[in-house]
C-alpha cells in the first residue's frame, strides 16, 4: 500500500524539468588563486609541481571556455578536478569494470505506462550527495544508494547506509578502493542479513578492517536483486518506476570531468569504469546521482541524454543496470553501539556558541567575520553539510596556527539561502566571489 501511495505522488504525465536546477555556490570559471583557496589551500609539495598544476589548470580552463561557447545542451565548469589532466583524473578516480557477472534478467512491466517522468528525490527516497574521495569505492555508493531508495519505497524510512562496511567487509567478491560490482554487493548484503548505517560506521575513503561488533548491527536489508535487460530504454524506465537503480557508466572523458549543468549529450563511450545511481527520468534525460560531492556537476547530479544513437545509451547507462528487491528496514533493531558522548552541538558545522559535536572545534578566520564548528581534514575528507545548508562542504581552509587543513561550508555571497540564515548563519565573503558560512555571533 505504501508503494502505491508514494508512486501516485511521484509520477506525472509531464515531468518537472530540471528539479535540481538551483544556483551553484561555485561559478563556472575561477582564476587560479581563487580556485586554490577553495580546493587546494594547503598548496603543493614543490614549486615544480605548482608550476605544472598551473599549466594544467589553465589548459582545462581554456577547454571549459571553448566548449561552453559552442552552444551545447550542457555547461562545463571548474571543480575539485581542475588541476588534473584527463589521464590523471581517470587514473585516480576510475576503475575499469571488466569483471563478468551472472545476469539475473527479468522482464519488467511498466507500472504506469502513461507517465513521462519520475524523480525519487522529491519523495524522500534519495539521501544527500556523498563523496567517495580518492578511493575507487564508487560501487559501494551506488549499492547503498539503491538499497536506501528501495527501503524508503518499501517502508517510508530513509536511512543513510554504510559504504565503509562494504569496503572493509565485502572482500571476497569486491575489492574495496580497487573497485567492485553492485550485483556482488547486493548479494553480500543479503547473505550478511543487512547493512549498518552511515551514522554508526562512517566513511573514511581508505581500506580498513572488518569490525565484527559493527558488522552485527544492521538497519536495512535487501534479500534479492534484478538485472535490467541490457540496451533497453523501456526496461530501464520500468526499473526506475520501481525505485533508484544502480548503473555503471564510462566517466573518463574530459567533458564529464567538468560537467556543470544541462543535459549531457557529449560522446563518451561505453567502457564502463564508474558506478553511480539513477534516481529518475524525464522525456529527454535520465537523472543520475554521483559520489564526488556537491562541487561536481549539478550539485552532485548529472542529466544524461535519453534515446541517443549510441548502443548502450549515453556513456553506457543502459549496459549494466540492476536494483535491489525484497528490501526492508530493520529499525529499531539492536541498541546503537556505545560511543563517545557528543558535546552540546547537535550537527556538523554548528554554532560554536552552543558547543561543537565530538571531533569539531571552533574555526575563526582573521579575514572573515563570525565562526563555525569545523573538523580537521588532513585526509581530504569532510562531513557533508546538514540538509538545511545549501552550500557545499569542502576541505578548503588552512589553519596556520595548527598546521591543519579544516572543513567549512562554502557558499555564494549573492545567494542568501546557501547557509542557515534562520539561525544567523550567513555567507561571508572569503575570496574573489566565493564565501564561507559562519554564525554572526
Amino acid at each position: 500500500m505504501l508503494f502505491t501511495i508514494l508512486f501516485a505522488a511521484v509520477l506525472s504525465k509531464k515531468a518537472h524539468h530540471h528539479f535540481m536546477e538551483t544556483k551553484s555556490p561555485l561559478p563556472e570559471v575561477m582564476d587560479w588563486e581563487e580556485w586554490k583557496k577553495v580546493f587546494k589551500s594547503e598548496g603543493y609539495f614543490s614549486q615544480d609541481e605548482h608550476d605544472q598544476k598551473v599549466k594544467t589548470y589553465e589548459a582545462n580552463l581554456a577547454y571549459i571556455t571553448t566548449r561552453n561557447a559552442e552552444g551545447n545542451s550542457f555547461r562545463l565548469g571548474v571543480n575539485q578536478f581542475a588541476d588534473l589532466t584527463q589521464k590523471e583524473f581517470a587514473a585516480q578516480y576510475l576503475v575499469p569494470m571488466n569483471r563478468t557477472r551472472q545476469k539475473n534478467y527479468q522482464h519488467l512491466e511498466p507500472l504506469h505506462p502513461e507517465a513521462d517522468g519520475v524523480d525519487w528525490r522529491t519523495q524522500g527516497a534519495v539521501t544527500k550527495v556523498k563523496n567517495q574521495g580518492n578511493c575507487g569505492s564508487c560501487w559501494s555508493f551506488s549499492t547503498t544508494g539503491a538499497v536506501e531508495g528501495c527501503v524508503a519505497v518499501a517502508s517510508g524510512n530513509l536511512t543513510s547506509l554504510s559504504e565503509q562496511e562494504l569496503v572493509n567487509c565485502n572482500t571476497q567478491t569486491d575489492h574495496g578502493c580497487n573497485g567492485g560490482l553492485m550485483d556482488y554487493a547486493f548479494e553480500w548484503i543479503a547473505s550478511n542479513g543487512g547493512l549498518n548505517s552511515e551514522e554508526n560506521w562512517g566513511y573514511t575513503a581508505t581500506q580498513g578492517t572488518c569490525d565484527q561488533s559493527k558488522l552485527s548491527y544492521k538497519v536495512s536489508v535487501t534479500k534479492n536483486h534484478v538485472d535490467v535487460q541490457q540496451d533497453s530504454d523501456s526496461q530501464f524506465v520500468a526499473a526506475l518506476q520501481r525505485g533508484p537503480v544502480s548503473i555503471a557508466i564510462e566517466a573518463d572523458q574530459q567533458a564529464f570531468q567538468f560537467y556543470k549543468s544541462g543535459i549531457f549529450s557529449d560522446p563518451c563511450g561505453t567502457n564502463l569504469d564508474h558506478g553511480v545511481l539513477a534516481v529518475g527520468y524525464a522525456a529527454d534525460y535520465f537523472i543520475v546521482k554521483n559520489s564526488w560531492g556537491e562541487t561536481w556537476g549539478l550539485n552532485g547530479y548529472i542529466e544524461f541524454a535519453r534515446k541517443v544513437s549510441q548502443q548502450g545509451g549515453q556513456c553506457g547507462i543502459l549496459m549494466a543496470a540492476s536494483f535491489p528487491t525484497e528490501c526492508s528496514s530493520l529499525s529499531p533493531g539492536p541498541p546503537t553501539p556505545p560511543g563517545p558522548s557528543p558535546t552540546p552541538g547537535s550537527e556538523h558545522y554548528a554554532d560554536p556558541a552552543n558547543g561543537c559535536i565530538t571531533g569539531e572545534t571552533q574555526l575563526s578566520l582573521p579575514s572573515v567575520a563570525g565562526s563555525t564548528c569545523s573538523a580537521t581534514c588532513n585526509s581530504g575528507m569532510c562531513p557533508a553539510a546538514p540538509s538545511h545548508m545549501l552550500g557545499f562542504s569542502s576541505c578548503g581552509v588552512y589553519d596556520k596556527s595548527t598546521d591543519d587543513l579544516r572543513c567549512a561550508v562554502f557558499c555564494s555571497p549573492s545567494v542568501p539561502t546557501d547557509c542557515d540564515p534562520a539561525n544567523k548563519m550567513t555567507c561571508k565573503p572569503y575570496n574573489n566571489g566565493s564565501g564561507i558560512c559562519t554564525y554572526d555571533d
